[in-house]
């Protein structure tokens, strides 16, 4: 069984309950994903993502196609600066022969021990205070292609790392499948007959909800009459 959590999570409660259930599960490893093309020295100045690469039990550095040797040699630096002795890896697209991820028994039982005295009941209300939050944008109406671009190109803030969400355009037939990280994009095609409409969640640093409401609400196409139902 593969848990995947959020970008914003702290690795430790997790962990926690599920070597709470140890007569019945056993915790194998915890893998933190690093991007290295968005990674900066400011990555992993957050409790949080420090957290995740504490408590990581094999460091997955993914995207290195996209830069050079010698920003990976400067991410492992700071990794290692972090955590003591990390077992990283390199991955393009997140690929990795699967003996090197799964059942591989690296889970530190002891880091758990250690930090069982300490609250991390509330990764929500740290990340919230850390300036993280996520904002999610939902409508029964269709985007406009050309509007939607120009959200991306000059109204969406740096400080939005990732998103994700299913779009539908009033240009296409077909529900698509977008994820954001950084400043790149990929929008990937869906059946015909999916259900049509918008769903957008995305995350980042200090993001003003209401302004990121307003500006996608203007890529809506409200006027046109067939999508009044």
């Amino acid at each position: 069984m593969i848990v995947e959590t959020t970008g914003l999570a702290d690795p430790l409660p997790v962990a926690m309950t599920i070597n709470g259930a140890r007569d019945q599960l056993r915790l194998d490893s915890i893998i933190t994903l690093v991007d290295a093309e968005n990674f900066n020295n400011d990555t992993i100045s957050s409790q949080i993502a420090r957290s995740q690469i504490i408590y990581g039990d094999i460091i997955l550095i993914n995207k290195c196609d996209l830069v050079t040797q010698e920003k990976i040699a400067s991410i492992e630096l700071e990794i290692s600066n972090v955590k003591s002795n990390p077992r990283i890896l390199q991955s393009i697209k997140g690929e990795n022969p699967l003996p090197l991820l799964i059942s591989v028994g690296l889970f530190q039982s002891d880091l758990i021990a250690k930090s069982n005295n300490h609250d991390h009941d509330h990764d929500e209300e740290e990340s919230s205070i850390e300036g993280f939050t996520s904002f999610s944008f939902q409508s029964k109406f269709p985007f406009s292609l050309r509007k939607f671009q120009n959200f991306l190109d000059n109204c969406l803030p740096d400080s939005v790392y990732r998103a994700k969400g299913l779009l539908w355009f009033e240009e296409s037939e077909l529900t698509h499948i977008f994820h954001l990280s950084g400043k790149r994009f990929t929008m990937d095609d869906t059946k015909k007959y999916r259900s049509q409409e918008n769903k957008v969640v995305l995350i980042g640093k200090n993001l003003d909800h209401k302004k990121l409401y307003e500006e996608l609400d203007k890529c809506i196409c409200y006027e046109t009459e067939k999508y009044l139902k």
